[in-house]
């Protein structure tokens, strides 16, 4: 029950995460996305940021455990 919520608090939040995640990407190269090792670190400051934010701002627990990228859109 408490990761439906989560996920509820999430989708609430969608705008707000979405310009959060964009203060990541914006210096990212095209060789870091098809580089494995730049993917993993893209994967990895996202990841770090949004709990980050979570706690910061949202008073949230930081409960994103994964970020993936698929063909160049991050999930």
């Amino acid at each position: 029950i408490s990761s439906d919520l989560f996920i509820s608090a999430l989708y609430e939040m969608e705008n707000d995460l979405v310009a959060e995640i964009t203060k990541v990407i914006l210096e990212i190269t095209a060789d870091q996305l098809v580089d494995y090792a730049g993917r993993q670190q893209l994967t990895d400051a996202i990841q770090e940021h949004i709990n980050k934010y979570l706690v910061e701002e949202k008073d949230m627990f930081p409960g994103i455990t994964g970020v993936f990228i698929t063909n160049f859109n991050i999930v």
